[in-house]
């Protein structure tokens, strides 16, 4: 056996492995440096039974909460529903109760604040079928909740409520 070959190869070998080992920690750290740079939030959509100081239960509200679960500060310009090709700015029909201030956008959301927006969902299920009756949105899509920030990025989130969904609950409950 000769040894100089031998050595040759391990030597090739392990500096084939430094290189890969420092290509993978080059990736870990960017991955690193620009995780703090990224804005996240998170979004929640519930339905809310309120009890107000007075002992009485209004209506049913819908609750639309953005939290941001990021590093760094993010500037909310718009809560909006998604219905498919259109946007519904929902911020004229938030519930202005004593006990409950309505969002002045924009709105800062430091780290692991929250902000919510609640809405009458009577008033809601109103609004959405008026704009079903002049055939603006499809009564079936799924609603989401559409999130804007004051650097034009857009959150979107999900909900598993339809239009007619939500007007029938609201029928259903009223």
């Amino acid at each position: 056996m000769d040894w100089a070959v031998f050595w040759s190869a391990f030597g090739a070998i392990g500096t084939t492995i430094g290189s890969l080992i420092t290509a993978i920690a080059v990736i870990i750290a960017v991955r690193q440096y620009k995780q703090p740079i990224t804005k996240r939030i998170k979004i929640m959509f519930n339905l809310e039974f309120p009890i107000m100081s007075d002992g009485n239960s209004p209506e049913i509200w819908a609750g639309i909460g953005v939290t941001n679960i990021g590093t760094r500060p993010i500037q909310i310009k718009n809560i909006m529903l998604n219905l498919g090709d259109k946007n519904l700015l929902i911020s004229s029909i938030q519930i202005q109760y004593p006990e409950i201030l309505p969002i002045q956008f924009p709105s800062e959301l430091q780290l692991e604040e929250n902000v919510e927006m609640h809405l009458q969902f009577n008033r809601l299920a109103y609004e959405l079928s008026k704009l079903i009756q002049k055939d603006e949105i499809m009564a079936n899509r799924k609603i989401k909740i559409l999130v804007s920030d004051t650097a034009n990025q857009k959150y979107l989130y999900k909900t598993k409520w339809s239009a007619k969904r939500i007007i029938n609950f609201a029928q259903k409950n009223s």
